[in-house]
């Protein structure tokens, strides 16, 4: 599964309503580069104590991992860590829980941690045991999930020694345990500068995914008082070093920088929707099915309509369009007819025009339920008995941006 995946800044204007097709491209004109380079030499970090430049290391800049996880004290609950990295330095890790929506979301850059917790539309800023706990467990997954480019290691034999990089204090060290061969970790295992273990990642089976390996089956363990405890067994559902990403992807929405040097703020606007002629078809995805996989299945329903012709009186809209649940994923694909014809043809829809709250954004993961949440808000009761959707700008390969609308009650 190789992704290729960019995100930007949300660039919120304020104003008067607007159409939602002049929202959708004035987002698709939206000047940031498709791909960063990875080499040296770009603008300096967002934010102070931010990271060096991006680059590669041995052609990989990064990886994007899902596993999906099982906690000993919930076995029968299964979640899906969703893990975005960036050398050097930078990472988001999101956790779901599968079949309910709740998540987190963590995210690392440079010596800045920040998390945003459930249902919040404010993240915090990590301060003292918890940003070093937070950095110290993305560089032990960092080190095992983009093994040996990850970190410069040192020794021979069954083991392996690296220092975790800090503009601080250090974070202490990593020690892989290798196998029969020497070449791939059995285990890695996270210290303090004092040497005490802290966290460890057995690795217990690898995949052959050309044109490297990936762990396949892990079991994560905490220590105290120097014994390990077991805390939660992952397996790999996909993995891929194609993903890149611009800075402010690691960086929660509202502390991205403005090009003015301010933080931004992403704010609902007031939108004239107009007239649609539309069919629902529900999507049968699977509890746990990542965004991305939920994209490709609408797509493929999509292009099967496609290919039965659309109607006499009009033909399919190319766009994608999303209905979303509460938690922000994908319960329908709304088909729309080029036109609006009225009326409609049998088994068709035609909503007439409406007022609605609007949010264009980068989320190449998928919405945040918070920032459902903050329509809702901005809407009132006007739109409390409507579902949110998504249009999804795949205009350059933009799968990433999306603007999210919330309906008026007709």
């Amino acid at each position: 599964m190789a992704l290729s995946l960019n995100a930007g800044g949300c660039d919120a204007e304020s104003g008067q309503p607007r159409t939602e097709q002049a929202q959708l491209e004035a987002s698709g004109s939206d000047a940031s580069p498709a791909v960063i380079a990875l080499e040296e030499g770009a603008n300096g970090p967002l934010l102070p104590g931010g990271p060096g430049a991006q680059r590669g290391v041995r052609g990989v800049g990064g990886l994007c991992a899902v596993t999906r996880v099982r906690f000993r004290a919930e076995p029968d609950a299964p979640h899906l860590f969703t893990t975005t990295f960036s050398l050097p330095q930078r990472a988001e890790h999101r956790v779901l829980r599968e079949g309910s929506g709740a998540r987190t979301i963590e995210w690392r850059y440079g010596d800045l941690a920040f998390s945003l917790p459930q249902g919040s539309g404010s993240s915090l800023q990590l301060e003292g045991k918890q940003r070093e706990r937070l950095l110290r467990h993305l560089d032990l997954r960092l080190a095992t999930f983009l093994w040996p480019e990850a970190f410069a290691w040192e020794g021979q034999g069954a083991e392996r020694t690296a220092a975790l990089p800090s503009n601080g204090a250090g974070l202490g060290s990593l020690v892989a345990s290798m196998d029969a061969e020497g070449e791939r970790p059995t285990q890695v295992v996270v210290r303090d500068p004092a040497g005490v273990p802290l966290e460890r990642l057995q690795i217990h089976s690898w995949n052959e995914l050309e044109p490297r390996s990936w762990p396949a089956e892990l079991s994560f363990d905490q220590f105290v008082d120097g014994v390990a405890t077991p805390i939660w067994s992952e397996v790999l559902v996909s993995a891929s070093t194609a993903a890149r990403f611009q800075d402010e992807y690691f960086l929660p929405p509202d502390r991205r920088p403005e090009e003015g040097g301010g933080l931004e703020t992403i704010s609902p606007e007031h939108v004239l929707l107009p007239p649609v002629t539309q069919r629902t078809l529900p999507l049968d995805l699977q509890p746990g099915t990542s965004w991305i996989e939920a994209l490709g299945v609408a797509r493929e329903l999509q292009e099967q309509e496609r290919l039965r012709g659309g109607v006499e009186q009009a033909p399919l809209a190319p766009e994608l369009v999303l209905e979303l649940d509460e938690q922000g994923l994908p319960i329908a694909l709304l088909l729309r007819l080029q036109g609006a014809p009225e009326p409609a043809p049998d088994g068709w829809e035609r909503i007439p025009g409406r007022e609605g709250w609007s949010l264009r954004i980068d989320a190449p993961l998928g919405p945040d339920p918070s920032w459902l949440q903050l329509l809702r808000r901005q809407a009132g009761a006007a739109g409390a008995t409507t579902r949110a959707y998504a249009r999804v700008n795949e205009a350059a390969g933009r799968s990433s941006r999306l603007q999210l609308v919330l309906p008026s009650a007709r």
